[in-house]
């Protein structure tokens, strides 16, 4: 059972509190391939890290749809539709997260909790991007909205990212997320986690099965320290085998992920292993290139 008195959160793999846990949910990662990378914002086709990256297929339109389980029995569900438009990118993400079975007590020791209640965060936000020679830049406005138990709060944020790259093989990428403010509680104001994030990737073998390995970091608000990580990807013909190592102050996991590719449909599962001993999260993607 758990008790809202004393419920934690993980976020980044380090542990928030109550206070924090609805705009925590910006900072968790948005689909298999981010839970087995890493949020690296050099690496990987998801623009959440950064919104700089994105597709690199030629496919016009294309629907992205996750589902997954956090620590603590959380649960997450992203949906993805984005075009393009020349040389840029557009497209609208939305994501929610939602905890139930949450009790309300006292100090007072009872049989029964005064209150069985939920918390959940959504947001919902328009992104594009564009590339010019080897500089590609982005940026995404998102409206954010959370509630728990008889409060709720809502507000507008604001993600920039750019990418740089050396030939066809290091790709540098940097991203400044969730710059912005959220109404008042009754009583005190949320905090969004403001992140910085830095990052390096290098392609090996490019010409038949290349493989990816990259470096970031990151600074977040409401983390203690900052956050490393390691990721490796092997893309093959119809598959993809990701890894991803991470550390911070409190925590440390290892990942690992598979993706399959059929016609114009590609799936994707990752699974996280942390010290925190808290359950292992895991997340399956499903998406969808339109002719």
């Amino acid at each position: 059972m758990r008790f809202i008195s004393n419920f934690l959160l993980i976020v980044n793999l380090s542990i928030v509190s109550v206070s924090a846990i609805g705009t925590g949910f910006l900072s968790l990662p948005a689909s298999a391939s981010e839970i087995a990378l890493g949020q690296n914002p050099s690496m990987g086709r998801s623009n959440w890290a950064n919104p700089a990256l994105g597709e690199t297929h030629s496919s016009p339109s294309y629907v992205d749809v996750s589902y997954g389980t956090w620590l603590s029995g959380v649960r997450s569900f992203t949906a993805h539709i984005g075009s393009s438009i020349g040389k840029y990118k557009t497209g609208y993400r939305m994501r929610h997260v939602s905890l139930n079975d949450l009790e309300y007590r006292t100090a007072r020791p009872t049989d029964e909790p005064l209150a069985s209640f939920g918390a959940s965060g959504s947001a919902v936000d328009f992104y594009i991007n564009g590339s010019r020679d080897n500089i590609k830049a982005g940026a995404a406005l998102r409206w954010v909205y959370m509630d728990m138990h008889t409060e709720s709060s809502h507000g507008l944020s604001l993600d920039l990212g750019g990418l740089y790259s050396i030939e066809d093989n290091i790709q540098i990428g940097a991203s400044i997320l969730n710059l912005g403010s959220m109404s008042k509680f009754k009583i005190d104001s949320p905090t969004l986690p403001l992140r910085a994030l830095a990052g390096v990737s290098v392609k090996l073998f490019s010409e038949s099965n290349p493989i990816l390995i990259g470096v970031h970091t990151e600074y977040n608000s409401h983390v203690s320290g900052l956050i490393a990580g390691l990721s490796a990807k092997m893309q093959l013909p119809s598959l993809a085998l990701q890894a991803g190592f991470r550390s911070s102050k409190n925590v440390v996991s290892f990942s690992g992920g598979v993706g399959f590719s059929i016609g114009m449909y590609r799936l994707n599962y990752g699974l996280l292993y942390g010290t925190h001993q808290l359950g292992i999260p895991h997340m399956i993607d499903l998406s969808i290139r339109l002719p």
